[in-house]
C-alpha cells in the first residue's frame, strides 16, 4: 500500500485499500465489492470536481463484482474514469459485462 499523495488519503473498507497518490491516481488493492464499493464511490465522488479525467489504476484488485462496475458506470456519467493497469479479474468482468466500450481502458 502507497502512503503518499493528497495527505495520505487512506481508507480501509472490507479488506479493500483506496489511496490516492501525488498525480491524483485513485490505487484499489484487495477485493471490490459490496462491502467495500461504497468506500470508492465515496472517495470518486470526492475527487471528481478536480480538472480532467478520474485516473484509478486496477493493477492490484483481486476480485472485483457486479458492484464496483456499478460505481465506475454512475461516476462515468458525471466525469470521464480511465481504468489504469487492470488487472485480470477486473479486465474478465469488463469484457463479460461488454463495457470495455463505456470505460476509458488503459
Amino acid at each position: 500500500m502507497g502512503d503518499g499523495g493528497v495527505g495520505g488519503t487512506s481508507l480501509h473498507r472490507d479488506e479493500a485499500v483506496l489511496w490516492v497518490d501525488e498525480a491524483s491516481v485513485v490505487h484499489v488493492e484487495g477485493p471490490l465489492d459490496l462491502a467495500s464499493a461504497p468506500g470508492l464511490r465515496s472517495v470518486l465522488h470526492g475527487m471528481r470536481s478536480s480538472a480532467g479525467p478520474l485516473r484509478i489504476d486496477f493493477s492490484e484488485v483481486t476480485f472485483m463484482d457486479s458492484s464496483g462496475l456499478r460505481v465506475l458506470i454512475d461516476i462515468n456519467t458525471m466525469c470521464p474514469v480511465h481504468v489504469l493497469n487492470p488487472s485480470r479479474p477486473v479486465r474478465l468482468l469488463f469484457e463479460m459485462a461488454a463495457v470495455t466500450n463505456v470505460l476509458h481502458i488503459e
